[in-house]
């Protein structure tokens, strides 16, 4: 079942040239401005898939490292905002934006688990 009609894309220590590749800005142009995010510890913007044209909401950590509940927390309430704003949703009534919120940092979680799985194989 989809709730919302956009993606979620969770990145951990990929650098800008992954994102050049495969996203496109929300106007279908080139992701030129990342370049003022570059002393960011984590980050979120919206954007498009240059394969499927899909929306994508794209949280980039840094490293793993900065992955506090804090960091995961601030990026998560982003990516819902990003996605309640493209739906054209208001926050208010609060729980379905708490809960996405709360689906959100647990994808970051199960990222950062995944990848940390990956490593010791």
């Amino acid at each position: 079942m989809v709730l919302y009609p956009i993606n979620l894309v969770v990145t951990i220590g990929d650098d800008f040239s992954t994102i050049y590749k495969n996203y496109n800005n929300m106007n279908d142009e080139p992701i030129t401005d990342l370049d003022g995010v570059s002393s960011a510890s984590a980050f979120t913007f919206a954007c498009k898939s240059k394969k499927t044209k899909k929306i994508k909401i794209v949280i980039c950590f840094v490293t793993p490292k900065v992955m506090t509940y804090s960091v995961v927390a601030h990026e998560s309430v982003h990516a819902a905002k990003e996605m309640f704003d493209y739906i054209n949703a208001d926050i208010n009534p609060h729980e379905p934006f708490e809960y996405l919120v709360g689906y959100i940092a647990k994808c970051c979680d199960n990222s950062l688990k995944n990848m940390k799985k990956s490593k010791q194989h």
